[in-house]
């Protein structure tokens, strides 16, 4: 019990009036940290977009195969047309 009591101290800062020593809670936020809601909003809001651009490059990759398709096409056709005359 000694050790959950200590975690409990550490945590809440319980049991820092008996010492008078004042002890920060490890839950006390400062006005420059980020909380770990932030944090998870932020790596959310990545993911989401790595998404999106992984969606874009697919696409991309796509319509550029598509056009290489296209071009050998032209090429095969342009090239019996020549040996055609």
């Amino acid at each position: 019990m000694a050790g959950f009591s200590a975690l409990q101290k550490k945590l809440f800062g319980k049991g820092a009036s008996e010492k008078k020593e004042k002890v920060k809670a490890l839950t006390e936020v400062k006005n420059n940290t980020r909380t770990l809601a932030m944090v998870l909003r932020s790596e959310r809001e990545l993911l989401s977009i790595n998404k999106e651009q992984e969606q874009q490059v697919s696409q991309l990759k796509q319509m550029l195969e598509d056009k290489n398709k296209e071009v050998k096409k032209i090429l095969c056709f342009s090239s019996r047309s020549r040996f055609d005359q």
